[in-house]
């Protein structure tokens, strides 16, 4: 918690509000590695064969992790471009 603090302390509200949004997507992401080889296993001990559980839950787990790096890259792209410190420069 301090961390965060810390690194907010130098920027106006809205950019820390959508830098904090950036990392909460980022940290959200489901883990592929864990999620998918686990599923293949299901599927090959025929658990879910008759509604196809384990292909949904990839493909599930798929749009998560297109959605959070949507996010991550939208709220970060945003907050990047609010905090601009050579602005006053001029």
């Amino acid at each position: 918690m301090p961390l965060f603090i810390e690194a907010g302390a130098g920027l106006d509200t809205i950019t820390a509000i959508m830098f904090s949004l950036s990392i909460g997507f980022a940290m959200a992401a489901a883990t592929p590695g864990i999620i998918i080889p686990k599923m293949i296993d299901y599927a090959k001990g025929g658990y879910g064969a008759k509604n196809n559980t384990p292909k949904m839950v990839i493909a599930g787990s798929t749009l998560d992790d297109l959605t959070a790096l949507m996010g991550f890259l939208l709220f970060g792209i945003i907050g990047a471009s609010l905090h601009n410190p050579a602005a006053g420069d001029t």
